[in-house]
């Protein structure tokens, strides 16, 4: 049965890759003036004392050494290891011989923990810190830890903090007979986890207690006495971080007798691999046994956000943010912003619902939810922090106020927007709920419920319309302080380890922002005297006035850290007016970089930076190999496993 755990027995591998039991052994030598790389002789009798942290992380046999890959112990790979190059237990007659005991106890003791119990950390923005004493460990590192059973009753909101709950309601949470359901999501952006949360909230309208939790986290475990339903994105082609185990666990052709669906979210502007994981997935589950219960959805969840600027242009801040004391992080790693609604619309929708900023509310729910649960929270911080109100209202939505409208003309003018109206009406006009409930003074619709159907506010840097991110920021003060985290980027999306590899990074207006933490490491590495490799920005933009950091850049180009090559699109280039063109034009330097290993970096628009540029890779990769572009298409895809990293916002 053991032996089925085929991923907790990759993470052991991995973690003892990383960290070792024995930290190094000694060899003596049999025989004398043996020549080692780099020169060194040993000499008959002399001791070798070989330190397994090095030898662990040999760049040469461990792509990505430093990173945590349980993925490279998985399918065959860690039987097709060199002879000693795992060597986590000693060496010879002096390795440790109760390994294989110690081994089968270490999997049991995990698959027990994970299936008796959730588990997350304390600080999410938790960063390695070592600690030493007679052993290595985590410094300051905590989990939390709870059972994994649920209650049962569906969201009930209590205006007054005097009341307390029912003894009809406390007995209606013990008997309620609700259905499980589990639903899981996977994603990059976290557009999945808010659309998640909001569907296990509306289960238990349709008689369903629905958990949710990531894709990764079901390896192993999806159970068959309930529907599943999967919402995943792809991330150019290939699984999301919080995704790629579970993909990994179904192309090990387990049986699947399961109910299930796929919802595939993305954006439409990424042609050739939008929905295309969704698809796998939906694809492979129903070929291992999976009985599907509803042909797969797909939602743009982001052409309906996007706002074209005007003819002032798009409005940029710079911001720095001092991080706590103690607190690390990995440049191009994100920092996650809790955001607030602003006061003036929390104000409208408390008077809306004829609510004080003091009124006490205590929220019970039988599911998991983003809410405070059972104890007393003000209505003004509900709003202000907890659920997003100006999300344009969705058409179920629309469908659901209209049945509350008592006038009857309303009611029928509701009904109409949600047809050919809506786009027009609602998405243009980035008409909300709460907007609705203006628009239509006769819709009554309950403040518990008003709070049960909007989304959570969720960590996020992405800007909504009335200024959810986007508007907090930029309103911000020197000196305020902010609730966020560092969150880590796409594990690809990050310098490389050697810093003698070329890298080159392509980048269109306020793409700029990773790079610039790039360069900032290379221009540090190089002031310190490490040999660093060629660090190339193509970076395009609408005229000299728009050149984002162009003093910094100019002072780096100066010490010879860095090379810039700048477009402008509204001023004469001879011809040329995006990085693309800048690219084709270098394609031959280009073609030589791409055969001395550097690693490529693109960061910008997607329906407009990411497709062009990806598009002139393609012929670049035509030309040099001399081959069609089917063929070229499928060569860029292998480069983008390691040396073809994007970061796209919509």
């Amino acid at each position: 049965m053991l032996s089925k755990l085929k991923y907790i027995d990759a993470v052991l591998k991995e973690t003892l890759r990383l960290q070792p039991t024995a930290p190094a052994f000694a060899l003596e030598s049999k025989v004398g003036d043996i020549v080692l790389p780099g020169g060194y002789i040993v000499h008959q009798n002399e001791t070798v004392v070989v330190s397994l942290s090095q030898l662990h992380r040999d760049p040469k046999l461990w792509d990505r050494p430093e990173e945590f890959l349980p993925e490279r112990m998985l399918n065959g790979r860690f039987e097709k290891l060199p002879p000693n190059s795992w060597k986590p237990f000693g060496n010879g007659q002096r390795a440790c011989i109760g390994r294989s005991f110690a081994w089968q106890e270490s999997i049991l003791a995990i698959a027990l923990i994970l299936k008796h119990f959730n588990i997350e950390f304390v600080d999410p923005s938790y960063d390695l810190r070592i600690q030493e004493t007679l052993t290595m460990k985590p410094g300051g590192f905590k989990i939390r830890v709870r059972p994994r059973q649920h209650l049962g009753i569906a969201l009930n909101v209590n205006v007054k903090q005097s009341e307390k709950i029912p003894e009809k309601l406390k007995q209606q949470v013990k008997t309620e007979n609700l259905r499980p359901m589990s639903i899981l999501f996977g994603g990059n952006s976290g557009s999945c986890q808010p659309f998640a949360d909001t569907l296990a909230s509306e289960a238990p309208l349709y008689g369903y207690n629905a958990t949710v939790a990531t894709l990764d986290s079901a390896v192993e475990y999806l159970p068959n006495d309930r529907p599943i339903i999967i919402m995943t994105a792809s991330y150019e082609g290939k699984p999301c971080e919080n995704t790629k185990q579970f993909v990994a666990y179904l192309e090990s052709k387990p049986k699947l007798e399961i109910n299930y669906t796929v919802f595939g979210a993305g954006h439409h502007d990424w042609i050739d691999t939008y929905q295309k994981i969704p698809t796998y997935i939906d694809e492979i589950i129903e070929n291992a046994g999976g009985t599907r219960i509803n042909e797969r959805g797909a939602g743009d969840f982001f052409g309906a956000l996007e706002i074209e600027a005007s003819e002032i242009g798009p409005m940029e801040r710079h911001l720095e943010i001092q991080l706590p004391k103690g607190q690390t992080y990995h440049t191009e790693d994100y920092l996650a912003v809790l955001s607030t609604n602003p006061i003036e619309i929390v104000y409208r929708v408390l008077k809306q619902f004829n609510l004080s900023s003091d009124t006490r509310t205590k929220i019970v729910s039988s599911t998991d939810t983003f809410f405070s649960t059972n104890y007393p929270v003000s209505a003004f911080d509900i709003l202000r922090g907890y659920v997003e109100l100006a999300q344009p209202i969705s058409k179920r939505q629309i469908v659901t106020l209209a049945g509350l409208c008592k006038n009857e003309k309303e009611q029928i003018s509701l009904i109409n927007l949600d047809e050919d109206a809506y786009e027009k009406e609602i998405l243009e006009k980035r008409i909300s709920i709460f907007d609705i409930l203006e628009l239509y003074p006769s819709c009554e619709l309950p403040f518990p419920q008003y709070l049960r159907i909007l989304p959570s506010l969720p960590l996020s840097g992405l800007g909504r319309y009335y200024g959810i991110a986007s508007n907090y920021l930029g309103n911000l003060k020197e000196g305020d302080r902010i609730s966020c985290s560092v969150r880590t980027s796409n594990v690809r999306f990050h310098p490389p380890e050697d810093t003698k590899i070329p890298i080159v990074m392509t980048a269109a207006g306020t793409g700029i922002a990773p790079f610039r933490g790039f360069i900032q490491e290379r221009v540090a590495q190089f002031v310190c005297g490490r040999e660093i490799g060629r660090t190339i920005l193509y970076y395009g933009c609408r005229s000299d006035d728009d050149f984002l950091y162009s003093d910094e850049l100019n002072k780096w180009l100066k010490l010879g850290a860095v090379e810039v090559k700048s477009v402008f699109s509204r001023q004469n280039n001879n011809g040329k007016k995006y990085v693309q063109d800048l690219l084709w034009e270098d394609r031959n330097e280009i073609a030589n970089l791409y055969c001395n290993s550097a690693r490529f970096y693109t960061c910008g628009s997607a329906n407009k930076l990411g497709v062009s540029v990806k598009a002139c890779f393609i012929k670049i990769i035509a030309e040099m190999q001399q081959c069609n572009e089917e063929e070229a298409k499928k060569i860029l895809e292998k480069l983008s496993i390691d040396r073809f990293s994007v970061d796209f916002f919509a």
